[in-house]
């Protein structure tokens, strides 16, 4: 009886972790993070495009206001994680369940920054938060921490 219990449980805890997991893509490679997320949103319509990682305090305040974004101004929003890889299931997984982000999150773990910083903008030094704005396949990149909805929908308006 115990056991079938436990099998039970165990079953439906393996559930549960799938479709959390389920959740997040990770990218271990720019390059594939580049083809499948930056190159098809470059084409037309408006993207927001924002790096954060759950260990960086100013990251984790303005996310409130992206998701505001998302849902008030239908603006498609992708919160690119840059947590770390071992930190995936017991980090950033969570983060978003307590959270409840319904914006798309997608994780980019590729560790060699220096090779791919500069391909995404020539201004950024590496600090998060950061935002790549996309519109009609114009990009405005901005290095800086979010204080409301109405501040990240100016930044997109100004281009």
């Amino acid at each position: 009886m115990k056991f079938a219990q436990l099998l039970i449980l165990s079953m439906a805890l393996l559930t549960i972790h799938t479709q959390v997991t389920a959740q997040v893509k990770v990218y271990d490679d720019f390059d594939a993070f580049h083809k499948e997320i930056l190159e098809p949103r470059s084409e037309e319509g408006v993207h927001i495009i924002n790096f954060w990682a759950t260990w960086c305090k100013p990251c984790v305040q303005e996310l409130p206001y992206f998701e505001e974004v998302s849902a008030a101004a239908a603006y498609k929003v992708l919160l690119v994680s840059l947590d770390f890889s071992d930190n995936i299931g017991t980090k950033l997984l969570p983060f978003i369940e307590k959270r409840q982000l319904r914006s798309e999150v997608v994780a980019l773990t590729d560790t060699k920054y220096n090779d791919w910083i500069d391909s995404l903008s020539p201004e950024w030094s590496g600090a998060i938060p950061a935002t790549l704005f996309i519109k009609n396949g114009k990009r405005l990149f901005k290095e800086k921490s979010y204080q409301s909805m109405e501040e990240i929908l100016s930044d997109l308006n100004s281009f």
